[in-house]
């Protein structure tokens, strides 16, 4: 293909926005353009969904096996070239994209699929992006809702999505927009091309350093294994005696662990409560001389897929590579990295029920001035850059109908129960797309 089909959409009212983006493509002969008027409907969302459907059915020719969509406030960035477009194109097709996004303002989960693609799920930022022809019919045989999104829908439809990097597009200020995403429908906050490049760009730094790392393999024997214990600091009140019954059967004939059950220190903040209970803790790590704890909370619960081997591998393993903390379980996480397909570098961790706090994050802890306003796993990820996470979980909570940290937990039952179900998917469709690529 000689020329790329693009279609820009520009309502009629908006004569700036058009001189702008004719202008973009002004100099890029390898551009066929078509301005597109949008389909009039109320929201402006459905308005662009409506439009996007219009292109696919009306617009285009069978032959096409790809078109470009376009936003009359797209920019080209100084890193856009003709050459790195058509190669992103190409790449991104043999991977079985059904859309390559030229750039993002926001993404949830974002893996690196070659040197410049990035597979990611849910995202926004509809500017500039390629739809490939396996993806038209799901498109056009889709239902959009009055709630729905257009970059949202299309997160949910699309099985392969693609960023490239660094970005070639990026959203040009006008002052107005013709759509308004509410995130008070999706739940997905919407945050800037330069965020998300940022965030993109630490991704890259952590996976080099991963990779620059020694393979240091740990050859540990059964006899090893059977004679390793490691110390587990078990936060309770006294009060929660339904707990500490609780606790006591997770860890009943795991002679791996050293159990001590440390009093919860009591504050009118439930999150101040936890990370004064954390400080207790580390204090008496320090006083019994350990190189590693486990902090664990009194909801803790053991999944099936515990094995002392496990753990214990990838304690050693983390430990090499320098972590400072190594999360069994999750409710949620930010950014993350494969560094094996056990292991994941994560940033924010949510949830602290089962966590293993090693020795050169100890001081960090104890010198931290805790506000308020704070969590104790927003602080952890804040003093550390080097979270890990295991895949499977090994650590789930237990959801007792309440929480003495979390008040939302209170208020929606089943909460806790949610949020680890779906974060362990999440994760393990990192893991899945992980191994099937080979990152």
């Amino acid at each position: 293909m000689e020329t790329i089909p693009t279609y820009i959409i520009n309502p009629k009212e908006h004569a700036d926005r058009l001189q702008h983006i004719r202008h973009q493509f002004s100099d890029k002969p390898e551009f066929n353009v078509s301005i597109i008027t949008p389909i009039e409907h109320t929201l402006g969302a459905t308005s662009l969904w409506n439009t996007i459907k219009h292109i696919i059915q009306n617009e285009i020719n069978d032959n096409y096996d790809f078109i470009i969509i376009c936003e009359d406030d797209h920019q080209f960035t100084e890193a856009y070239s003709k050459e790195m477009l058509f190669d992103y194109i190409a790449k991104a097709d043999k991977l079985n994209a059904d859309i390559l996004l030229a750039g993002t303002t926001w993404y949830m989960t974002a893996l690196g699929v070659s040197k410049n693609l990035f597979l990611i799920d849910k995202f926004s930022g509809l500017i500039f992006f390629i739809i490939y022809s396996r993806f038209f019919k799901r498109i056009l045989e889709s239902e959009f809702s009055s709630s729905d999104v257009a970059d949202y829908k299309i997160s949910e439809l699309a099985n392969n999505k693609i960023v490239m990097y660094p970005f070639i597009s990026t959203r040009k200020e006008f002052g107005h927009s013709a759509v308004i995403v509410k995130d008070s429908i999706t739940g997905y906050p919407i945050e800037s091309f330069e965020k998300a490049a940022a965030q993109i760009d630490i991704l890259i730094k952590v996976k080099q350093f991963y990779q620059s790392l020694p393979n240091i393999a740990i050859d540990i024997t059964e006899d090893q294994y059977r004679q390793m214990v490691i110390p587990v600091y078990i936060i309770n009140l006294p009060e929660r005696t339904e707990r500490l019954i609780h606790i006591k059967k997770q860890f009943d004939e795991k002679k791996e662990f050293d159990t001590i059950i440390v009093e919860a220190c009591k504050h009118k903040i439930g999150a101040v409560g936890l990370w004064n209970s954390i400080v207790k803790v580390i204090n008496l790590a320090i006083e019994n001389e350990d190189d590693v704890i486990i902090i664990c909370e009194d909801d803790h619960q053991f999944t099936d897929n515990y094995s002392k081997e496990f753990l214990l591998k990838n304690i050693l393993e983390a430990h090499n590579q320098g972590a400072d903390v190594l999360s069994c379980g999750a409710g949620d996480f930010g950014q993350v990295v494969p560094i094996t397909a056990e292991r994941f570098w994560v940033n924010p961790l949510i949830g602290t029920q089962f966590i293993v706090v090693y020795k050169k994050l100890f001081k960090k802890i104890l010198k931290y001035k805790f506000h308020n306003t704070n969590t104790a796993d927003g602080v952890i990820s804040e003093l550390s850059s080097n979270i890990m996470l295991l895949c499977p979980f090994i650590s789930i909570q237990k959801d007792f109908g309440y929480s003495d940290i979390t008040k939302e937990h209170n208020e929606q039952q089943g909460l806790v129960s949610i949020m680890f179900n779906k974060t362990a998917k999440r994760l393990q469709n990192v893991k899945e797309a992980y191994i099937k690529i080979g990152a």
